[in-house]
C-alpha cells in the first residue's frame, strides 16, 4: 500500500496535515520531499559529472554521435517485429 500525505516539520517532527487510514503497528518507510521548491538543493553541473555512471559509453563504438543513435533508435518505435506483411 502507498499513502501520499502532506505535512510539516516541527521541533524535529513530522506533523501530518490530516490523519493516514493504515494500520496501527504498520511498520512504514518514511522518504521526505520538501513541497517547496526554493527549498530544494542548488545542483551544479559538477555534481552530474560526477556521478559514477556518467560517460560510462564514452568509447563505445557504434555511438559516436549520442544524439544520431537515440534518432535512430527512436525510428523504430512503431515498428513491430512479428508484423507479417
Amino acid at each position: 500500500m502507498t499513502w501520499r500525505a502532506h505535512g510539516r516539520i516541527e521541533r524535529g517532527q513530522v506533523l501530518l496535515d490530516d490523519p493516514l487510514d493504515a494500520p496501527e503497528g504498520l511498520k512504514v518507510l518514511v522518504r521526505i520531499e520538501s513541497a517547496e521548491p526554493s527549498a530544494q538543493p542548488n545542483l551544479d553541473v559538477s555534481d552530474f559529472t560526477s556521478l559514477p555512471f556518467f560517460g560510462m559509453w564514452a568509447d563505445r563504438v557504434g555511438i559516436q554521435d549520442s544524439a544520431e543513435w537515440v534518432h535512430e533508435r527512436r525510428e523504430t518505435w512503431g515498428e513491430r517485429k512479428d508484423r507479417q506483411d
